[in-house]
């Protein structure tokens, strides 16, 4: 009975995830779908090869990537984070009867810095695929786990690994140094070092209590649109924004121990919102 009983609440989670994740990335789906048909609209005009100062562009009506079969090398610092988390904390009351208490809450991210870096790869004048690493820093405002106590989450830094899919428009300008394109991401975080210090004032300590932890990996959609500027032959410059959603939920255990009592505490987090960059790609 034991053992039916487990693999009902395996089951039960595993379809629970799986819903999770097909309500994330339906909106995704339908951007993607949109975009698929205007490339459509857009491949069916013939294209042209514009020129710029001294010699014709490289990738033919593409300005903004390397000639078809080639690669490239970008660094993309960030330039500002419209981000937010939502979190579901489980824990257990530390006063009688110690019941087990559930709490939501929701807090600002504050980006300290970020940059990424990544190889590209063109395929033709309309597709491009790309792979990279991620880096951030950001503090955590306005989140706390347990209103009973004063938690502050801080000092939270990752890594994220992604591959990407951009379809570039059709360039602008009399020259076509500018080009449009929108990017699909899917992006991969091993884990999220986190740092939060709980406030032992009630408890009659002096100081208070920091605790670093690791988050589960987890999964994350992002959608980006942007513009790209041929600057030189071999260089360009970029600027955009992302959109990121989670796809699967980022779960971490907050435990800790308090006057010699361990405090039980669990999260399911869900950061999602918008990272604008700038960039620069070097095209071999």
């Amino acid at each position: 009975m034991g053992l039916r009983l487990g693999m009902g609440r395996a089951s039960q989670k595993i379809q629970d995830s799986l819903y999770f994740v097909r309500m994330r990335i339906q909106p995704v789906l339908r951007i993607a779908w949109a975009v698929a048909l205007a490339s459509i609209q857009a491949c069916q005009a013939p294209p042209t090869r514009p020129t710029v100062p001294g010699g014709p562009v490289s990738g033919g009506p593409a300005p903004g990537a390397s000639t078809p079969g080639k690669f490239g090398v970008t660094l993309r610092p960030a330039l500002f984070t419209l981000y937010s988390v939502d979190g579901r904390f489980e824990g257990m009351n530390l006063a009688p009867p110690f019941e087990p208490l559930a709490n939501t809450d929701s807090g600002d991210i504050v980006g300290r810095y970020g940059f990424a870096l990544q190889f590209d790869y063109r395929v033709n004048h309309w597709l491009e695929f790309s792979l990279g690493a991620d880096a951030r820093s950001y503090d955590v405002e306005g989140l706390d786990p347990i209103p009973e106590l004063d938690i502050t989450v801080d000092s939270v830094d990752s890594t994220q690994f992604y591959v990407s899919v951009r379809n570039p428009l059709r360039p602008l300008g009399a020259e076509g140094r500018w080009q449009p394109f929108v990017e699909f991401m899917l992006s991969y975080l091993p884990g999220v070092d986190i740092g939060f210090e709980v406030d032992l004032a009630p408890f009659g300590s002096p100081s208070n209590l920091v605790i670093e932890t690791k988050s589960d990996g987890y999964f994350i959609g992002g959608v980006t649109v942007g513009f790209l500027y041929r600057w030189r032959p071999r260089w360009l410059l970029q600027v955009g924004t992302t959109y990121e959603i989670p796809l699967t939920k980022m779960d971490a255990d907050l435990s800790f121990d308090v006057v010699g009592q361990t405090v039980p505490l669990t999260a399911e987090l869900e950061p999602s919102g918008l990272v604008g960059f700038v960039g620069i790609s070097y095209l071999f």
